[in-house]
């Protein structure tokens, strides 16, 4: 499985989740450590050339 499917998945629960609870802060958490996440991954994948 590829990086932006298991993120549309995440995103496709959280989505869900947030339309039943729209103050919840798990929701709030989850989409800050996805982007922690997939600027990780950015980082990694595309290091700068010094």
């Amino acid at each position: 499985m590829k990086a932006t499917q298991i993120s549309s998945v995440i995103n496709g629960i959280l989505a869900g989740h947030a339309r039943l609870f729209p103050k919840s802060r798990w929701v709030a958490y989850i989409g800050a450590q996805m982007n922690a996440i997939q600027s990780s991954l950015d980082m990694i994948a595309h290091p700068q050339n010094q």
